[in-house]
Parts: structure tokens; sequence; C-alpha cells
């Protein structure tokens, strides 16, 4: 591979078709889990007792179920209630689930359920939530947009001045105590987030760096990249996916060195035409990209990419 960026073929992806979802149930989100699965969160809205919901009150008295993808079809994995309108969602090493209100005021946002539906606690994760993923050890990893990170609504903590979502990215135990936050990078909305075993990878705004963090360290790399909305990683690499613009659909494979992320490649995803509502998700967990085009999963891996580099 040179040390400047050239386009390249495209490797081809891991696809799957994707099943229907059960009649009634319509998806809100997806996630990929920590073991390398995918989790869709569903609203069912059917009808209650014989009767139906109306309209105005569906959001409110939806009921959430989470599906986990094997063997080619959809198996639910938890029922709970209510479901909060704007949502994500995680697994927890021990089969606890994390269903996070993305938006809030004061009240904590996060509740742990067990495999069972049952309501183990609540923590507060603050308003304004662009990502929440959960790492191999159990830390709730979370990214704030712009409105959360510029927020406050109260929320502090002994020993900062400042809320946890004025950092932009925050480690969290399972019990809502703050872990860790960046230090020294400006993070005015949290682009992309991931987790590797215990750390978490982000990109943020405005000076679009790749930034590695965990409990007991802190690295940074500048780039040239900009808008970028999923990464993965297998260092010394990064598979960087998505621009502003017509690079929504851009792929650039990065090599980390001492003080810097070195472009060496990059290609076009097949995402659909910009601005259709074919892209349905795209984000990555550790080292693979993941992406929704219509009814089918897309998956890429860093080592393909590098494959791909050399052959180019």
């Amino acid at each position: 591979m040179s040390g400047k960026e050239s386009a390249i073929e495209a490797p081809e992806p891991i696809v799957a078709t994707l099943p229907p979802l059960p009649e009634g149930l319509s998806a809100v989100t997806y996630q990929v889990l920590a073991t390398g699965e995918l989790a869709v969160l569903v609203a069912d809205r059917r009808r209650r007792g014989g009767r139906r919901i109306p309209r105005a009150k569906r959001a409110a008295e939806a009921e959430g179920r989470i599906f986990v993808l094997a063997d080619s079809a959809w198996h639910q994995v938890l029922e709970f209630s209510p479901l909060p309108r704007f949502s994500n969602f995680d697994a927890f090493p021990d089969g606890n689930w994390l269903i996070v209100n993305v938006r809030t005021g004061t009240e904590p946002n996060g509740r742990v359920i067990s495999p069972a539906g049952d309501l183990v606690r609540t923590v507060m994760l603050g308003d304004g939530i662009e990502h929440v993923k959960i790492d191999d050890f159990g830390r709730i990893w979370v990214g704030w947009f712009d409105e959360g990170v510029f927020s406050n609504n109260g929320w502090y903590v002994d020993g900062l001045s400042d809320p946890p979502n004025s950092y932009g990215v925050a480690a969290f135990s399972a019990k809502g105590r703050l872990l860790a936050y960046p230090t020294g990078v400006l993070v005015a909305d949290c682009y992309a987030l991931t987790t590797a075993r215990d750390e978490a990878w982000f990109y943020p705004y405005t000076d679009f760096p790749i930034v590695r963090l965990s409990p007991k360290r802190q690295d940074l790399w500048p780039t040239e990249l900009s808008g970028t909305r999923a990464i993965a990683v297998r260092e010394p690499y990064v598979l960087a996916v998505g621009g502003y613009g017509g690079d929504f659909d851009r792929a650039v494979l990065l090599e980390l060195e001492a003080s810097s992320a070195r472009e060496l490649a990059s290609w076009s995803l097949p995402l659909g035409p910009r601005r259709s509502r074919e892209l349905r998700f795209l984000d990555a967990r550790g080292d693979t990209i993941w992406a929704i085009v219509g009814d089918r999963c897309l998956r890429w891996t860093v080592d393909d990419a590098v494959a791909a580099a050399a052959a180019g």
C-alpha cells in the first residue's frame, strides 16, 4: 500500500437478507451487540384487550420488544413497557438490557431491565444522546449530540463543575457511576462511537480527530476527514464511513501513526441513492461496519479494507 490515499475497488460485503418483522410491529432502531449479533428494538402498537389504540396515544402506550437475528430469523428476547418515544438500547454481558430515552429533563433516562422484563434500576445518562454502547466489561458508553453537550438540566456529579454530557462522551458503570470522560478534546457533537473490548473509539465535531478512551488512557489522532458517521477499528487501522453531502457513502481506510492518521485508500459503499430511505442503519461495532439498505444487511471488516487496499 502506498502512503497516498487512492481510490480502490470496494471489497464485497458480507450480505444477509433481513426477514420481515412480525405483523403489527415497527422497527424503532437497530443495534449491533458486543457479541456481533444484530438486534432491533420494535414498537408494538397493536390492539389492547380488543380495542384499537387512538393514534394520539399510540406513542405513550406502545410496548417495546427486542429481537435478535439468528439463523435468518428474528427471535424475540425481551418485552417491556413503556417504550420511550425516542429510544436507544444495548445489552449487558450479564443478560440485562439497557433501554434509553434519548431526551430527558431531570429524570433518570436509562432503565436496566432483566431478561424477564422486570425493572432492575434506573440510571441518569443525560439529555441529547446520539450513541449508546455497552462494552465487554459492562460499561455504558454515551455520546451526545450538540443539544445534549450544550444543555444543562441541573445534572451534576461529585467532583465535576460541569454536567457529564458537557464532555460529549462519557463512560458509566451499570449503576450509573461516572467512570471516564475525555480531557483536552473539544466534543461539540459525537458523530461516531464504537467500542472494542474495554475501550471506546469516537469521532467528534468540530476538529474531527479519532480518539481512543478508556478509564486508564486517552489517545488522539488528527485526521483530514469531515462528517464521518461510523468508525471500525483494528489497530493500527481504522475504517471510517460517511461524510457531508455526496460523501455520505464514502469509506476511508486509515493507518494510525504516532501523531496522525494516514489515509491509505477510499471507495464508495453501495448505500443507495443519497436522501433516499433505503439506508436504514449505519454504524460500527469493533472492527466491522454495518449498514442496512432496504432489506439487506451489509458488513465490511477492517481486514476486508486492508486486503482490498493491498490488492489495489
